[in-house]
Parts: structure tokens; C-alpha cells; sequence
């Protein structure tokens, strides 16, 4: 792959991060005691914590702790940038987990924020949930499932051994391809003339043996009866 390429694959999978980060500094949760908007929590808000003001305009601010959960979720918002610079494989598994982990803290969040609010608001308080969470937990959803099928049908099938070719029923099988001819041709035969270095017949070949399968010349004949070696 060029260099254009993966420039454009590591922007492609860094894509869905990079909106997440926008979106975490939205608005994502709306609280309200009795029906009157209180104030706004971004994503940014819930994992760094936040001061609430009195609703009433008095001095009581409630004092909001940041969650651990969100705070991790944005780290790894920041993880995903040096992931990004990975080879292909690499990158493609490091994100999906990035963006799996993610979601399940976001859902774990949102489970924790409702969970407060019923506590400390004795039925006063309310959490709604607006749209860039939403759009956040469905943004990094679906890059891990996208990234997830990157990395099962990525994996390289294994290559496919090379197979003899099979001739067709009926089919003519060559003559120096015949089974009965390799079987004579690989197995040595007793008193069988030997070769001179460099491959050179020894004299007993030249009197009448077959250079190759080392069977004994019948006739005149060109060709051995055996293996189908040419005799000279």
C-alpha cells in the first residue's frame, strides 16, 4: 500500500474518535429540579466535575464530583491519536478496543449519573439525556463494529498447497508420468550398471543399460522399454 493510502486509512479510522471529542464537549445531560432547567453537564464536565449553582439563586452550590469512568473514556479519546500512527493490523485492533471499552463506560455513566440523581435528589431532581451523548455512544458503537469486521475478514487466508495435477478417468497418462514407470525409475536394481562423475554412462551402459532405470537394453531400439529414456 502507498503512503497516500495509509494516510487515508489512518484518517478513516481515526475518523469516528475525532467526532467523539467534539461531542464530548457538548452538552450531555440536562438537570432540572421541579421542571426548571438547573444547569448543563458536557461530557468534558462529567469526567472533570463541575459546581452546580443553587437553583434558587442562593449560596447552596452542589459541589459535583467527576467520574472516573467518564475521565477514563476521554483518556482514551487521546489514546486513540498514537494508535492511529500503528501499521494497519496494529491500528485496526488497538481502535476497536479503544472504541469497545468506551461505550461500555459510557453505559456505565449514564447507569451511575441516573443511579445520583434518584439518591441525592429525593425525587427533585431530574437527569435528562440529550442527543450528544447519544450520538457519541452510537459514533464509537459503530467503529467498533466496523473496526471489529476490519480485523476478522483482514486475516490472511492460509496458502493453498500445490497439488500434482490429476488426469481425467480415461484420460492418456504420459509415459514418463506413469506410476509404474517412476516406481522402476526410483527403485534400484540389483547389478544395475553405475555412472561415471559428472553423470557420465559407465561402459556397462553404453554395452546395453538403460542410463536412467539401469534395465537392460532389449533390442534396437531407440527408447528404453522401461522408463521411455532415450538410448543414444
Amino acid at each position: 500500500m502507498s503512503e497516500r493510502g495509509r494516510a487515508i486509512g489512518r484518517a478513516v479510522a481515526l475518523g469516528p474518535f475525532l467526532l467523539a471529542g467534539v461531542l464530548f464537549c457538548l452538552p450531555w445531560v440536562e438537570i432540572s429540579c421541579s421542571g426548571m432547567k438547573v444547569g448543563e453537564l458536557s461530557g468534558v464536565e462529567l469526567a472533570a466535575g463541575m459546581t452546580m449553582p443553587d437553583p434558587t439563586g442562593g449560596r447552596n452550590a452542589k459541589e459535583i464530583p467527576g467520574d472516573a469512568r467518564a475521565g477514563l473514556a476521554l483518556l482514551l479519546l487521546l489514546l486513540a491519536l498514537p494508535v492511529a500512527l500503528l501499521p494497519t493490523r496494529p491500528r485496526t485492533l488497538g481502535l476497536t478496543l479503544v472504541a469497545a471499552t468506551q461505550v461500555v463506560l459510557l453505559l456505565l455513566v449514564l447507569v451511575a449519573l441516573k443511579a445520583g440523581v434518584r439518591r441525592e435528589g429525593m425525587g427533585v431532581l431530574t437527569a435528562d439525556v440529550l442527543w450528544p451523548y447519544w450520538a457519541t455512544l452510537l459514533c464509537l458503537g459503530a467503529a467498533a463494529v466496523f473496526l471489529g469486521n476490519s480485523v476478522s475478514f483482514g486475516r490472511a487466508d492460509p496458502a493453498p498447497r500445490a497439488r500434482a495435477p490429476v488426469p481425467r478417468p480415461g484420460a492418456a497418462v504420459p509415459h514418463s508420468f506413469h506410476p509404474a514407470v517412476v516406481r522402476q525409475a526410483t527403485t534400484p536394481v540389483a547389478g544395475a550398471p553405475a555412472l561415471l562423475a559428472g553423470g557420465a554412462p559407465a561402459p556397462s551402459v553404453a554395452r546395453g543399460f538403460c542410463p536412467r532405470c539401469g534395465r537392460q537394453r532389449s533390442g534396437s531400439g531407440a527408447f528404453c522399454g522401461s522408463c521411455g529414456q532415450r538410448l543414444s
